[in-house]
């Protein structure tokens, strides 16, 4: 029969390839977090310049250019916030993935201590055993009286 310390290292090692996972796949949300954060500032550097553009052009425009620069103005403010949203959904899966995370590590961390109790105990166990044994082998080693 193996130790307790022994088998449980087996378990260890699965909840540490969970935990690798886990992180890899944090890492993932993270990057893309990243990029759904760089695209709304993209989007809002070019409405912003656009604007600029726009404001500084009305006089002497055409009505239907108004319009059209009125409307495409609109449509940006629609992305932008389509893009708000994205960026709302990704910072959740992002706390989602730091959760999943925490929790993996937190099983390996007790896994591990369990181990180490079991370690402990066994070292115990061990020099008890090894005491009887000495005593049984001094006992046995006395001269009988009798």
């Amino acid at each position: 029969m193996s130790l307790p310390s022994k088998r449980i290292q087996i378990v260890i090692d699965l909840a540490r390839r969970k935990l690798d996972a886990a992180a890899t796949e944090l890492q993932l949300k993270q990057q893309a977090l990243k990029q759904e954060r760089d695209k709304l500032g993209d989007l809002s550097d070019y409405y912003q310049h656009y604007s600029e553009l726009f404001a500084n052009k009305v006089m002497g425009v055409r009505a239907r250019d108004v319009a059209n620069s009125r409307l495409f103005l609109q449509q940006m403010t629609q992305a932008i916030k389509a893009q708000e949203q994205q960026l709302l959904f990704a910072e959740k899966t992002v706390v989602t993935a730091q959760q999943l995370w925490h929790g993996c590590y937190l099983k390996v961390q007790s896994l591990i201590d369990l181990q180490q109790r079991y370690v402990t105990e066994e070292q115990h166990d061990l020099e008890k055993k090894e005491q009887r044994l000495v005593e049984e082998w001094l006992t046995s080693r006395q001269p009988r009286q009798g």
